[in-house]
């Protein structure tokens, strides 16, 4: 294995990289806001669970990164491919608590939708390619707008390029 080229990864084994995403993860899960009230005089704390929303931006500082930038590259340029599946299973864990919370409605649906469109490949369009015969274009003709005479149909065909034909049938002239 050849030494990668550019500036050194931060970590060096893809156990390492996978345990410190999953503490970022179980951070998110486990955080909790304190609540603190007054009752007769008495301070009562109370712990409430407040589970953090993963983000890429989020994932990123706590790796020690810049940016989300940092982990798309670490995912699509890892040279000995060593850290790219770490990357992947976390974007998806990402992707995926995207979609379960939106379909729970806590989470809202059009940001989510939004946030699947940027950083996820998702597409709300649909797109149809139209081919002519071999894979090739599309061949159009003008339609005239009073009927032909099978000699005037004929003749259209026989001037048209060789290219340009379209396999016909000859048809009988209504009489």
């Amino acid at each position: 294995m050849g030494k990668s080229p550019g500036r050194p990864h931060k970590y060096r084994t893809a156990a390492e990289l996978d345990r410190k995403v999953e503490e970022y993860f179980d951070l998110c899960d486990n955080h909790v806001l304190e609540k603190i009230t007054i009752k007769k005089g008495n301070e009562i704390k109370e712990l409430i669970p407040d589970p953090k929303i993963y983000t890429l931006p989020g994932l990123a500082e706590y790796l020690g990164y810049l940016n989300k930038d940092s982990i798309f590259n670490l995912r699509d340029r890892d040279a000995d491919g060593m850290f790219s599946g770490v990357i992947k299973k976390a974007i998806n864990r990402i992707e995926r608590q995207y979609i379960e919370q939106a379909i729970k409605s806590k989470y809202n649906p059009t940001f989510i939708m939004f946030l699947l469109k940027c950083h996820y490949g998702y597409n709300d369009r649909s797109s149809i390619m139209l081919t002519g015969p071999g894979g090739g274009p599309v061949l159009l003709a003008a339609v005239p707008s009073e009927p032909l005479s099978l000699a005037e149909y004929t003749k259209l065909i026989e001037d048209m390029p060789r290219s340009k034909q379209i396999e016909h049938k000859p048809v009988k002239e209504a009489a």
